[in-house]
């Protein structure tokens, strides 16, 4: 439920810097569709035959249910009055549960699935890392390795650091 509203952003950013789209508005529901069509098609469709997993129907349907409710939050008087200040600060006391309520612990499973196959890294630099659960995994895997954590957002750092953050 949180690809399209997570995903379509940024993608439309990109969509304005290169020139396709000539506004910073709200996505219509138009661009809304063709988000949660293509998704669909590369994750469920596609997707199996690249990697070892499977398509799952189920989940183009959580792809238009979290795309309809992004498109009446975009929509609705709030979001424009948050554009000024886009971060995630209201999110982080409710992020973890939200998670898991979600994802069951699908999520954190696919985030740790291949930590154990890279070489050791000596440095990470880890951006928008949420509530912190992948760092973790990194650290727990790589001991000795040096992590830096990026984010908008004050909120998700303290959630994932703690209150000792710089």
């Amino acid at each position: 439920m949180l690809l399209i509203p997570c995903a379509s952003p940024p993608l439309l950013l990109a969509h304005r810097w290169l020139r396709p789209r000539a506004h910073n508005q709200p996505p219509i529901l138009a661009e809304v569709m063709a988000h949660v069509v293509g998704w669909s098609i590369l994750f469920e469709v596609i997707g199996p035959h690249l990697m070892l997993t499977t398509g799952d129907p189920w989940n183009a349907v959580a792809y238009t249910c979290g795309g309809t409710a992004a498109f009446f939050c975009w929509r609705s008087g709030r979001m424009r009055a948050c554009e000024e200040r886009a971060d995630f600060d209201w999110l982080a006391p409710h992020y973890g549960w939200m998670e898991w309520l979600l994802t069951a612990r699908k999520l954190e499973r696919c985030r740790a699935a291949l930590l154990q196959a890279i070489p050791p890294p000596r440095r990470a630099l880890v951006a928008g890392q949420g509530r912190g659960a992948f760092v973790a995994d990194l650290l727990r895997a790589h001991p000795r390795l040096r992590c830096t954590c990026v984010d908008s957002s004050a909120g998700m750092l303290q959630a994932a650091c703690g209150p000792n953050i710089f």
